[in-house]
């Protein structure tokens, strides 16, 4: 199984601030520490196969390709382009958001100050997308990473890499993993490394200062400014990540430690 290719466990989860997961049933279900208009999910929203939030707001793809937004709008990132259907993946940043179509093709909206919805215009063939804060970056079928946005820390330096299977976006750094399991990183210089003994690796996420990483055997990597993953977290099969700290991960149980 490529690590790009949907996997249906019931729970998908990307995070900036607040988790919010969607659990089997197809409902969704959120929670904060604080007051948060993340939170107040929208009554009518079903059959949710996969979710993802910015700093104020979030965005559901409905099990037909559809696209439901709710939070704060101040850059439009919950107006969701009239007439977008056809969905199969979604990333958030900040403010803005990335929707990947079964043409292949990605669709940007939202707050664009440093060019995080200019999608380049010769972009085809995706297969996966990531988003955080201001920057993005999209992997192509043929194994290739493609990225736009914000570049002050050389984020977007993207390497010649080939063969990658999945990528994942932070603050200040992204990495990349190729098909033999091994981790490409690049951006701040200060947190952009692996760990010596981390390989098979098949999915990373990032937050400001830190990352996670998850190796087939189902443990989790985590380095940078957070502590490491608890102790007896196994089998795990998805997670997710806020910018400040590591949120959730989903495991074979169904069991959702955050």
């Amino acid at each position: 199984m490529r690590a790009y290719e949907t996997v249906s466990v019931g729970v998908a989860i990307t995070v900036l601030l607040q988790p919010l997961v969607c659990r089997g049933s197809s409902s969704v279900i959120g929670w904060s520490t604080s007051a948060s208009v993340l939170t107040n999910i929208p009554a009518a929203l079903t059959n949710a196969v996969e979710i993802a939030a910015g700093s104020d707001h979030a965005l559901a793809l409905t099990a037909d390709g559809r696209l439901v937004a709710w939070g704060l709008d101040s850059s439009g990132q919950t107006s969701v382009p009239p007439g977008l259907t056809n969905v199969v993946a979604i990333a958030c940043g900040a403010n803005h958001n990335l929707a990947l179509k079964t043409n292949s093709t990605v669709v940007a909206w939202g707050y664009n100050h440093v060019g995080q919805t200019n999608v380049p215009p010769a972009l085809t063939n995706v297969v996966a997308l990531s988003a955080r804060h201001f920057s993005d970056l999209a992997l192509t079928r043929d194994g290739r990473v493609v990225g736009w946005g914000w570049n002050n820390y050389g984020q977007l330096n993207v390497p010649a890499l080939t063969d990658v299977v999945a990528i994942g976006v932070g603050t200040f750094s992204n990495a990349a993993v190729r098909a033999n399991g091994m981790m490409w990183v690049w951006g701040d210089a200060s947190i952009a490394r692996t760990p010596a003994n981390l390989s098979d690796a098949m999915a990373v996420t990032w937050g400001d200062s830190h990352a996670l990483a998850l190796p087939r055997d189902g443990t989790v990597f985590v380095w940078g400014n957070q502590p490491e993953a608890p102790p007896r977290l196994r089998n795990v099969i998805v997670f997710g990540s806020g910018e400040s700290r590591p949120a959730c991960s989903a495991t074979l149980s169904g069991a959702l430690p955050c």
